[in-house]
């Protein structure tokens, strides 16, 4: 599989969800690739969406379409260079 679906906040300030495809890519050193099983938006999601929140980690208006969703929860797919204490097949 190289694409899955994703929830995306369209434009900033009170813009337009909407599930697209988005590739799936390869964990970077020291990161690791979760297969996603259950997920949610929560409060701060709705906030950036809503007020337009532009402090890291949050999107700035450049990055949008922007691909929202804190919480969650899944397996370890794949793990990148130098990443310790995490194996392929982990729950995260």
């Amino acid at each position: 599989m190289t694409s899955q679906k994703a929830l995306f906040l369209l434009t900033p300030s009170n813009g337009d969800w909407q599930v697209l495809d988005r590739d799936i890519q390869k964990p970077a050193r020291g990161e690791i690739l979760v297969k996603v099983h259950a997920t949610a938006l929560n409060p701060i999601d709705w906030r950036i969406r809503v007020f337009n929140i532009q402090h890291p980690p949050f999107p700035s208006d450049a990055d949008y379409p922007y691909v929202l969703g804190f919480d969650s929860a899944g397996t370890v797919e794949e793990v990148g260079e130098n990443v310790v204490g995490f194996v392929k097949g982990d729950r995260v």
